[in-house]
């Protein structure tokens, strides 16, 4: 059985030799591949993106990119026609017809972990406003949403 290497060592030795078949050789070509369409990408997305997305994969004319949060994705969304048409001008995009968003799961699930801030409390009196205000309103989801509102409260308050 081969003994575990550093990475550095493998690295090293791959730039070495000449194999340019090798999986670690292609996983590399791959990232910096990417590395570059995220380049060029980058120059055309508004500066608030730049920090939220990554690009995936581009292959058959459709570029995929990852997103930070579905609100970042559905913004880039918005964008993908602009996109599009300035990635046009490079030589690599040249085939692109199509820009698909995917969510991160993984940034996903590093802010799932966090604690959500606890709901704040309100007061009886205030609930009682809440109730009143739903009986003159004439829309009924509304009407139900600020009677549904007031019935939490009082219920909260009394779990304390």
């Amino acid at each position: 059985m081969k003994k575990p290497q550093l990475a550095g060592k493998l690295l090293r030795a791959n730039t070495n030799n000449s194999n340019n078949n090798s999986p670690l050789y292609n996983t590399l070509a791959f990232a910096h591949y990417l590395c570059s369409l995220e380049q060029i990408v980058t120059q055309y997305l508004p500066p608030p993106f730049k920090d939220h997305f990554q690009v995936s994969s581009y292959e058959y004319g459709k570029l995929v990119i990852l997103c930070d949060s579905a609100s970042w994705s559905s913004k880039l969304r918005f964008h993908s026609k602009h996109l599009i048409s300035k990635l046009h001008n490079h030589r690599e995009f040249s085939e692109l017809e199509e820009v698909s968003t995917l969510t991160n799961l993984r940034a996903i699930t590093r802010t799932a972990k966090r604690r959500l801030p606890r709901a704040k409390k309100i007061s009886r009196e205030n609930s009682r406003l809440l109730i009143e205000t739903a009986h003159f309103e004439e829309d009924k989801k509304l009407s139900g949403a600020l009677e549904r509102l007031a019935k939490h409260a009082c219920i909260s308050e009394e779990q304390e």
